[in-house]
């Protein structure tokens, strides 16, 4: 492997406390051996008949440790069209990316839904069905997290994204068929509701939307004894459209 008329190259590296020395040309470890030390300062090379070597290093570049970058600003709603402004927040995945989105469904709802890049349409579901919406709004920005809970139990600091009468809807998603859909959480209802395949589904168990910062004192913060209450004309008109619809449709494919 060595010749006396050229330099042959080769690669030599430390990790996990394992020390490697192979060819540069196929990747290959030649030697491999554990020292179960946290560090080591050097590394030693003898001749087999005891003549001398010499080397030429080339050292790895160093490596700058960046410092991580403060970010400001918190979460908002921009008007989207079919393509999505900067900041979309990603919500789910369905074979792709969903995003967040909000649009007006009658004159007393806005309700939360999902953006499908791929298509370029926005989708929220009511009423038992889905239905694309043109004029949205993006959710946009950055520190929020997704908080598992069941029925009623609403965590604090849930995000308001929009309203059913004068009872607040939520941003909430659920798996269902291998992939995590974006909906609406409507709190007497005690579900989330969320579009597919055309249609409108529920569950239960479901993630909701939550902004950490949010402290109870806030006067964005909504917990169950803060519901102003709902609107019995919304409500109404609500269980009408679902009793039109069979009950097993909300649980099957």
């Amino acid at each position: 492997m060595l010749r006396s008329q050229a330099f042959t190259k080769f690669w030599i590296s430390w990790h996990n406390s394992v020390l490697q020395f192979g060819r540069t040309n196929d990747g290959i470890s030649l030697i491999r051996k554990e020292i179960p030390v946290s560090d080591i300062k050097y590394v030693t090379f003898s001749a087999y008949n005891g003549e001398a070597m010499h080397w030429k290093l080339y050292l790895p570049p160093k490596l700058e440790i960046l410092q991580p970058k403060k970010v400001q600003g918190g979460l908002e709603w921009v008007k989207g069209g079919d393509i999505l402004p900067n900041g979309a927040l990603i919500g789910g995945y369905e074979k792709e990316m969903l995003y967040v989105i909000r649009a007006k469904h009658h004159a007393i709802t806005l309700a939360p839904g999902k953006f499908v890049p791929s298509l370029g349409l926005a989708i929220m579901s009511w009423g038992g069905e889905a239905h694309i919406k043109s004029d949205i709004e993006v959710l946009c920005g950055y520190n929020c997290i997704w908080v598992p809970t069941i029925g009623d139990k609403l965590p604090v600091g849930a995000v308001v994204a929009g309203y059913a009468g004068q009872e607040p809807l939520y941003v909430g998603r659920v798996v269902k068929s291998g992939h995590l859909l974006l909906g609406k959480v409507l709190m007497s209802h005690k579900v989330c509701y969320f579009p597919y395949k055309d249609r409108e589904f529920s569950k239960q168990e479901y993630e909701i939307l939550v902004n950490p910062e949010i402290s109870m004192d806030s006067p964005n913060c909504c917990d169950k004894e803060r519901l102003s209450g709902e609107s019995e004309s919304y409500l109404a008109y609500y269980e009408h459209a679902r009793s039109s619809m069979s009950t097993s449709d909300t649980e099957s494919e």
